[in-house]
């Protein structure tokens, strides 16, 4: 771990990248992330979450988180998605849904405090993919937001600890000085000096917000999830004035929810995923406008990493930096292999 801090500065990388991995390393450290990380672990073992702290998620509850990413927003979509098929949340569960919960509201505020500058009615009134319900979401987290700054969100799990608060400073003055936060606070003062746009964003929001946030009577959920999300794709499509201030939201709201995932991402993997050493195999290509790497690893021990865990790349080559997983096959061929496609963090 150690060690791994010690290179966090070095390498071929944004500064918004090398702060974020460098908070994250910070975080990983606390009682917050250790209860991601028992979490994981099968409720009979000696490091689970009961004997930590005596909560328990039960099969049936954690059966179904499985289906989901990232940490927090897996047990929120779990709860959601049992709660249409009637299936009933089990009692013993309470503790853990509650702590999730609480730690969500952590996760706004440390989301609001990355849109400083960007008024929150603002950041708020725009229709973006994390509008979706949980289940249907594809890396995005539910509600980041939705901030309640009367909520002393912070106090929790050693979030509130010198280290952190000194990490988290550091990261929110990267992320104000980050392209996507500048192009965002342009297009809020662009706003705030033309009514009639204000009036549109509402108006698209009105019309809309509640259809995207609902499952219809007799479609899948599956389909409701994909008609949400063309609905918010084509949302402004009939409002041409609003596409530069819109793209700009999208993009910071992007760039804030890959910094949630880095932190959430370390702060629950059992094991690092920090490559010092390169791949067996590895291709880079671009696909939709992002770059992509695919790497093959043989012999690397990757537990429990899964979609939207982050990866740092140390190997003194233009391809240093931050990613976040995309995808992750595991084969057994005589040795075990690591099949993972990774897109760049990128602010």
């Amino acid at each position: 771990m150690e060690a791994a801090r010690a290179r966090a500065g070095v390498g071929l990388v944004s500064n918004l990248a090398r702060t974020v991995w460098s908070a994250a390393l910070i975080i990983r450290e606390t009682e917050f992330a250790e209860i991601l990380r028992r979490a994981q672990l099968a409720p009979g073992s000696a490091s689970s979450l009961h004997q930590g702290t005596g909560w328990t998620v039960p099969d049936r509850l954690h059966a179904w988180e499985l289906s989901f990413d990232p940490a927090l927003q897996r047990t929120c979509a779990a709860v959601i998605s049992m709660d249409m098929l009637k299936e009933p949340i089990p009692p013993e569960a309470r503790d853990w849904v509650t702590w999730v919960t609480t730690a969500m509201h952590a996760c706004q505020r440390i989301a609001a405090t990355c849109w400083t500058g960007i008024p929150a009615d603002i950041r708020q009134l725009f229709l973006d993919f994390d509008e979706i319900l949980p289940p249907g979401a594809r890396g995005e987290i539910s509600d980041l937001r939705r901030d309640q700054p009367d909520r002393p969100a912070m106090r929790l799990a050693g979030l509130d600890s010198p280290p952190v608060r000194a990490a988290l400073r550091e990261l929110y003055s990267a992320v104000q000085a980050s392209p996507s936060s500048a192009e965002a606070r342009q297009a809020a003062r662009v706003l705030r000096s033309r009514a009639d746009l204000m009036r549109t964003m509402l108006e698209v929001r009105t019309r809309l917000e509640s259809g995207v946030r609902t499952v219809r009577a007799g479609e899948k959920p599956s389909d409701d999830f994909e008609r949400a999300r063309v609905t918010i794709a084509r949302a402004y499509d009939d409002f041409p004035e609003l596409s530069g201030p819109v793209a700009a939201f999208r993009r910071h709201n992007q760039c804030v929810t890959r910094i949630l995932c880095t932190l959430l991402g370390a702060a629950e993997q059992l094991q690092l995923a920090a490559l010092v050493e390169m791949p067996d195999a590895i291709t880079e290509r671009f696909f939709d406008d992002e770059r992509r790497l695919d790497m093959t690893i043989r012999g690397w021990q990757m537990a429990l990493i899964r979609p939207t865990h982050p990866i740092w790349l140390e190997l003194g080559s233009p391809l240093d930096g931050l990613y976040l997983v995309k995808s992750h096959v595991l084969a057994f061929a005589g040795s075990e292999e690591n099949d993972l496609g990774v897109i760049a963090f990128d602010g």
